[in-house]
């Protein structure tokens, strides 16, 4: 597992356990001096706090986690079968929403400049929770693999394949 540096404060996420326990950190987050990390295989673990205390959280959810993007209000999770979970209250329990996409992997989440969270990942899985709702509302008509998000000047940007 690689060291993460950011500036200007100096902050190295090294190797916590065996890579055959935790697997690979995968997603990460930083939010207004937040930080948030997650990964596993079959056993999905986050770390979170700010860059001098980092908490770990085993068995957040069951599912292998992918990516992770913190709010002024929540922090998501996706993951694979359409996992997709977000924390109100600090990490100390996680709603798990439905997106109806049992058979895809989850690989991107991120906000729009509108407050919607989007999700994206393979089947041309792409969809986006509006603020405060518990329902997806996806998008029609994609085929590709959704490998990336993040938000920019410009909206959303999106990566895919094909």
């Amino acid at each position: 597992m690689s060291s993460v540096s950011p500036k200007p404060s100096s902050l190295s996420i090294t190797k916590l356990f065996s890579d055959d326990f935790l697997g690979s950190i995968v997603g990460f987050a930083c939010h207004d001096g937040e930080l948030a990390v997650c990964g596993g295989r079959g056993s999905g673990y986050m770390l979170t706090g700010d860059i001098h205390a980092l908490r770990l959280h085993l068995s957040v959810a069951d599912k292998t986690l992918y990516d992770v993007y913190i709010t002024d209000d929540a922090i998501w999770l996706v993951g694979e079968e359409g996992y997709v979970a977000r924390s109100t209250d600090g990490v100390q329990t996680w709603e798990v929403l439905d997106t109806a996409s049992k058979r895809s992997r989850l690989f991107c989440v991120a906000e729009d400049a509108q407050g919607r969270v989007w999700v994206g990942g393979e089947n041309g899985a792409l969809g986006y929770f509006e603020k405060g709702k518990k329902t997806i509302r996806k998008v029609q008509g994609l085929n590709n693999t959704i490998g990336g998000m993040t938000p920019s000047s410009l909206g959303l940007l999106i990566c895919s394949s094909g």
